[in-house]
């Protein structure tokens, strides 16, 4: 609205001239020149975030870009007192909690741009890199620890026969379980899992010294992952965790849960609406499997460059 109002200004100017209106002062409008190049980040981030191809990685280095865009804006000499207000209050917006001011502490967030080739530990300082690595080696370790007692009850299932089991049970069985992401940022909750040692590996030296040595390979994964060169942002960072999957075996599983997540429901919302679009008024009647089939069709062949 602001940069449609900006680009009819001569217009403008020439209808209050000539009407008993209050004329648009100079000053004003430049702020609102200035304000419609600081919205237009806001706007290519609301878009870049809504895409279904951007993952929740993507979040805290955006929001980053609003800050130094705001903080830039405020430096400016031409400036207004009036525009300075207005920048330092949509500052404390983004600041706020409520917002986006405890994305550092949210586990979701930190671990997916960690894990993010394109940004690494680019936009935390040296403590929150710390406390991060921790969280990752403890998730990592549980993952697998989870994953090894999976796969060794198959096993047992496999050699010795097992009574009839309802298919609730079954379905219960099959759910992958997946380790805790609850937030703790606490220096004892860190400390605390460096140091702590699985209750099965406490029962017999083997078991200890494996886990040792996972907790060191899975370590040393981390730090050949910090040298890497970082990739450029044109570059898709699932397809450089595919390429390198033989490097890092034991941090894909965590790669694929973190790295999967949408940072909003935007693609849901138009899978929703394509889905309606579908159900017209001489197509009331289509079937539920057809119409998924429909859906699915119309979402996933322009990933082929088909074109229709």
């Amino acid at each position: 609205m602001m940069e449609r109002f900006s680009k009819l200004k001569d217009s403008l100017v020439l209808y209050l001239s000539v009407n008993p209106i209050a004329m648009i002062s100079p000053e004003d409008w430049m702020n609102i020149q200035k304000f419609v190049q600081l919205m237009q980040p806001f706007e290519e981030i609301t878009r870049n975030l809504s895409s279904s191809q951007v993952s929740i990685s993507s979040v805290i280095p955006l929001i980053q870009v609003l800050m130094t865009t705001l903080q830039q804006e405020e430096t400016k000499p031409d400036t207004s007192e009036q525009f300075k207000k207005f920048t330092t209050k949509l500052r404390d917006e983004l600041n706020a909690s409520a917002r986006f001011g405890n994305l550092v502490e949210d586990d979701k967030y930190t671990i997916a741009t960690y894990l993010d080739p394109r940004y690494k530990s680019h936009f935390f300082n040296s403590i929150i890199t710390e406390q991060l690595e921790s969280k990752l080696l403890n998730v990592t370790i549980n993952t697998i620890t989870i994953r090894n007692r999976q796969s060794n009850s198959i096993q047992d299932d496999d050699r010795v026969p097992s009574p009839k089991r309802s298919r609730t049970q079954f379905a219960i069985e099959g759910i992958e379980v997946q380790p805790s992401t609850s937030k703790s940022s606490s220096s004892l909750q860190i400390l605390e899992s460096m140091l702590s040692v699985n209750e099965d590996q406490e029962e017999n030296s083997s078991a200890t010294d494996d886990g040792d040595n996972l907790f060191l390979e899975i370590q040393s994964h981390l730090r050949e992952y910090k040298k890497e060169k970082r990739l450029p942002l044109h570059e898709d960072p699932l397809m450089w965790w595919k390429v390198n999957a033989h490097k890092y075996p034991h941090l894909l599983p965590i790669v694929r849960q973190y790295l999967s997540a949408p940072p909003s429901s935007v693609a849901s919302e138009q899978l929703f609406s394509g889905a309606g679009l579908i159900y017209e008024e001489h197509r009331n009647r289509l079937k539920g499997l057809k119409a998924a089939k429909l859906l699915f069709i119309k979402y996933n062949l322009p990933l082929f460059n088909f074109e229709y």
